[in-house]
């Protein structure tokens, strides 16, 4: 979208110009998202949303039918893939999160039912509590391979997850997002321009360059600091307040599975609108451009 409303932006492009730029680019997401949502809408239901609850939920004791079975794998890895290709506001961390969980799932029981596979191996973790500590620490590599952070991986698991743990499943749940991490780097070094085997990766899912590492800190700055955080919980609040409005009115209103599917049309449409022509109402520079200056004359801060 950025490349082409620039190109439109220099071109001195006309209203049918910018009327062909959306049309193709509203084609090609919405192309995308049919895909996802036909994955969901079709072959899993449970695939759905981030995972996460389902997850939580499993690992409380609540049994989720279908969640850990491999059509949901396929609906969930190439949903979320279509779903962020398309453009929709959507993050890995929870679709990872639930990956982790059925593979985890899948390795414990050396089985699947959905594709009525049933292996020799590993017979002696096929019981519910084997199980239940696999899905733990999938759910840790899925955090781990998402963040790159290993020890943040087996705390959600841990803390936000899991109600039961024990010393000797922390460590199995560590091992596995540190194998998760390690396998991130060692797969992300082989598409980049340093060399293969760099360990040094932060992970899918990045937040940016802070400031360079010169950079001093003021006394004035801390009212502007306390006045973000006040601004920022308030719209937090509200936000919240408004998200839990409008999940109650869709659990009235979206129960059919057209509605399902036209509800994501019409979001994909109304997103790709915005990030089609908000650029070109608002002045931006380029951004490959900003960062190989910035690259050259002083290198940002990375934690």
């Amino acid at each position: 979208a950025h490349a082409m409303t620039l190109a439109l932006r220099g071109s001195g492009s006309s209203a049918a110009a910018w009327v062909a730029g959306l049309a193709t680019m509203s084609a090609i997401n919405l192309l995308f998202v049919s895909v996802a949502v036909g994955l969901v809408v079709c072959v899993s239901p449970v695939a759905g949303g981030s995972g996460i609850p389902e997850v939580k939920a499993y690992l409380q004791g609540v049994k989720v039918p279908r969640m850990l079975r491999f059509d949901a794998l396929l609906a969930k890895s190439v949903g979320v893939l279509c779903a962020v290709a398309s453009g929709l506001v959507v993050g890995k961390e929870g679709p990872m999160i639930h990956i982790g969980a059925i593979i985890a799932a899948g390795v414990s029981q050396g089985s699947s039912k959905s594709l009525n596979v049933r292996t020799m191996w590993l017979k002696s973790f096929r019981n519910d509590h084997d199980k239940r500590d696999f899905v733990s620490a999938g759910a840790a590599a899925g955090v781990a391979a998402a963040f790159g952070a290993p020890i943040g991986g087996t705390l959600f698991a841990m803390e936000e997850a899991a109600t039961y743990w024990s010393q000797p499943l922390t460590w199995r749940t560590f091992f596995c997002a540190l194998c998760s991490t390690f396998t991130l780097n060692i797969l992300l070094s082989s598409r980049r321009t340093d060399h293969f085997g760099a360990l040094s990766h932060p992970g899918l899912i990045t937040f940016g360059a802070f400031l360079p590492s010169d950079s001093d800190w003021d006394l004035r700055e801390l009212p502007i600091f306390v006045g973000l955080g006040v601004v920022g919980g308030l719209v937090g609040a509200a936000f919240v307040s408004l998200s839990r409005r409008l999940t109650v009115w869709r659990l009235r209103a979206v129960v059919t599975a057209r509605r399902r599917v036209c509800e994501v049309l019409a979001v994909t449409l109304l997103t790709t609108f915005f990030a089609f022509s908000l650029p070109l109402l608002l002045p931006c520079a380029d951004h490959f451009a900003t960062r190989n200056s910035t690259s050259h004359s002083e290198a940002p801060w990375r934690p």
